[in-house]
């Protein structure tokens, strides 16, 4: 879990989102600016990556299908740093065997932007899983 804005003596924790559909891109930014999150918003994944090792950065929210560099490689790359942020991959249409390539590529899970933003903020600590009853 990430630490909440307003501590004393912390940062604030921030997030890194690459994606090209800005009303994802947005509801992303207002959610997490409502947990008092730093959002910075990267045209590509490699100016995702620059802005992950820039500054101290808890999320990295990629999409995967990028003509310029995949999410996938983005993800991959980041994660042969020192400090790793937490990488989530949205991916518009997955097929079987995407979820093991993200596990592969260092990712904490891969999502579909019509899931919303509950998943990020789960995989942040800000929102309780939703539990099915059977």
């Amino acid at each position: 879990m990430f630490a909440r804005s307003g501590e004393a003596g912390r940062r604030r924790p921030r997030i890194v989102i690459a994606h090209s559909n800005p009303a994802f891109t947005s509801a992303v930014d207002r959610a997490f600016r409502r947990h008092g999150w730093v959002v910075a918003t990267a045209a590509d994944g490699p100016e995702a990556r620059r802005l992950a090792t820039l500054f101290p950065t808890d999320l990295v929210v990629l999409e995967t299908e990028r003509r310029e560099e995949s999410g996938w490689l983005t993800c991959a790359k980041l994660n042969l740093g020192g400090d790793r942020p937490a990488v989530v991959l949205v991916s518009r249409a997955p097929v079987e065997g995407d979820a093991e390539f993200a596990e592969f590529a260092g990712a904490v899970r891969l999502v579909t932007p019509e899931e919303g933003v509950e998943p990020l903020l789960e995989e942040a600590g800000l929102a309780a899983p939703v539990r099915q009853v059977i």
